[in-house]
């Protein structure tokens, strides 16, 4: 009787201690050898692709699982982008504008005549991209018709399209242009630095944001008169956002994240100790992700807490992060090393539940 109460008792003490083991999925990890600057997309069939200055393009799936690859003739310096109709269009330094179809095949190409540095974005049928020897390069979608408008110096500025349909870019000239449907330039904001693939971002008050390289944030109106601008220590690369609560938030080359208010008032500064380039991305509506080149991704609610990071121990990280309809989180290093990091890696990651 004593022999069976006691298998009784390690029967329970092992069921007891087996409940409390908690397996959380570990990140993925791939190398491929390249440069990675590209900012990473996620298809509507939820595929990820991202590019490389080792002249590819990747398509992967959540779990790391490489489902396609296409190779060109130069480099991708761009961030890709899923059209309307599904295709993924993408512009490379071999002069080249490249369609794939959402499972990443290769389509077609057409020949702008010039170096594609940027995103492109849909506008009255077109696509809209910024090119070099201050060029901003439009594609017909029905017609093919390949057509230019002239600014000054490169257009490294990522475009925009506004919610009444004005093309916003920023180039190497120190301006952001505002376009029409004519293709024409209608007001300039003028900076005291580069705009170099900051994007503009247009707030839920109907006004826009951009960085610059002069270290200012400017807030600014359709007609482009600035209504505020802030100030950091260092350049701005990084492309800023808007959260649920209105904050807005965005990095530096002075090593900080920042967060501040729609009036352009500091909320919160979070110093990583090297530069900033990587954009923010949301991971939900009150928590924010954004890489540094201390060799960390780090986890940041609208207010500035900080609820966790994650050091790769691989190098400094240029490219933003994105999350997947399924919480996985991807980024990847300068240094050709991707990462996967699974919902519940990241959930383990923070001191509170995201």
């Amino acid at each position: 009787m004593k022999h069976y109460s006691f298998f009784v008792l390690l029967l329970l003490f092992s069921s007891l201690k087996a409940e409390e083991i908690v397996t959380v999925s570990q990140p993925v990890t791939i190398e491929i050898a390249g440069t990675f600057f590209s900012k990473p997309i996620i298809t509507h069939n939820n595929l990820l692709v991202i590019a490389s200055h080792n002249k590819h393009v990747y398509f992967f799936d959540s779990k790391g699982n490489l489902k396609n690859k296409f190779k060109a003739n130069s480099w991708f310096h761009a961030t890709p982008a899923q059209l309307s109709d599904g295709r993924v269009a993408l512009g490379s330094y071999d002069r080249k504008f490249y369609f794939f179809d959402a499972d990443g095949n290769y389509l077609s190409h057409f020949k702008p005549r010039g170096f594609i540095f940027t995103n492109p974005v849909e506008f009255y049928g077109k696509i809209a991209f910024g090119m070099d020897f201050g060029r901003i390069g439009y594609y017909d979608l029905e017609t093919e018709e390949i057509s230019k408008t002239r600014v000054r110096r490169l257009v490294h500025g990522s475009p925009m399209v506004t919610s009444d349909s004005i093309l916003v870019v920023g180039g190497n000239s120190k301006k952001v242009y505002f376009i029409n449907k004519s293709k024409e330039v209608t007001h300039k904001l003028k900076t005291k630095g580069m705009i170099m693939h900051s994007k503009a971002a247009e707030l839920k008050d109907g006004t826009l944001i951009i960085g610059s390289y002069d270290n200012h944030l400017y807030n600014f109106d359709k007609a482009g008169r600035v209504i505020w601008k802030f100030k950091t220590s260092g350049s701005i690369h990084s492309q800023p956002i808007q959260m649920t609560d209105e904050n807005i938030v965005f990095g530096s080359m002075d090593g900080s994240v920042y967060i501040i208010s729609s009036t352009g008032e500091l909320v919160s500064r979070i110093e990583t100790s090297e530069k900033v380039i990587s954009s923010p991305s949301k991971l939900n509506d009150s928590v924010f992700m954004i890489c540094s080149n201390n060799s960390h991704i780090y986890f940041i609610d609208s207010k500035g807490n900080v609820l966790g990071k994650y050091d790769t121990k691989y190098g400094k990280i240029f490219s933003s992060p994105i999350v997947f309809p399924d919480g996985t989180v991807f980024f990847a290093t300068r240094k050709g090393k991707l990462f996967f990091l699974p919902a519940e890696f990241v959930e383990e990651l923070s001191s509170s539940k995201l």
